[in-house]
């Protein structure tokens, strides 16, 4: 392990946090021995016992024979929903470990918004983007939100290793369901039923 890096890689608001904080199990969450590189940095070089979490496609040109490539893909609709209600939450992820996100994710009270159409279409085409550019090789690993969102302790299973990644070092869901959020639920849900299904597109969860 001592020459291997990893390059987690999705659109966003896939899980790929998730994804990155399960590696850190296998080096014992030890940062005086991995070092992250978050999606803000600029394109380098992949150095050895990197852990890379980022959302453009030009990090797989860095890619060396000893990175792990891991894809993260959710539905872009899903994907696209959560972009769009994030401002609302005004987190980009929760921690178990941290009292003071406990906290606020069990005070947060969710306020219904108004989604403009034309901002969620823009973010779903943004998305499926992502995805069309992305060239595949076989040595990828590919890991859908769908996969693990039950349990996501097991992902390291999923990745080929004995590693049950304590969920307490992990990230909390955000609460509520998209149309627990969206003011105009109906009118999104029938835009979101109007797209064209692909290997990467279904359609998301109703309401009950």
């Amino acid at each position: 392990m001592v020459d291997k890096s990893w390059l987690v890689i999705g659109p966003g608001r896939t899980g790929s946090l998730t994804i990155v904080r399960s590696i850190y199990a296998l080096y014992n969450y030890d940062f005086n021995v991995i070092t992250y590189v978050g999606p803000y940095e600029k394109v380098r070089p992949i150095k050895p016992l990197d852990v890379v979490h980022v959302h453009d496609i030009k990090w797989l040109h860095e890619v060396n024979e000893n990175t792990e490539v891991i894809i993260s893909t959710r539905n872009p609709i899903e994907s696209a929903l959560s972009w769009c209600i994030l401002p609302e939450i005004g987190n980009y992820h929760f921690y178990p470990f941290k009292d003071e996100d406990v906290d606020k994710l069990k005070s947060l009270e969710i306020k219904k918004f108004y989604l403009d159409s034309k901002k969620f279409l823009t973010t779903y085409n943004n998305i499926v983007n992502f995805y069309k550019q992305l060239k595949l090789k076989d040595n990828y690993h590919i890991i859908d939100y769908s996969d693990w969102s039950h349990d996501p302790t097991q992902i390291l299973h999923k990745l080929g290793y004995s590693v049950t990644a304590p969920s307490k070092y992990l990230t909390m869901k955000n609460p509520g369901s998209h149309c627990d959020w969206i003011e105009n639920w109906e009118e999104i849900l029938e835009i979101c039923e109007s797209l064209i299904p692909n290997t990467l597109i279904t359609h998301p969860s109703n309401c009950s």
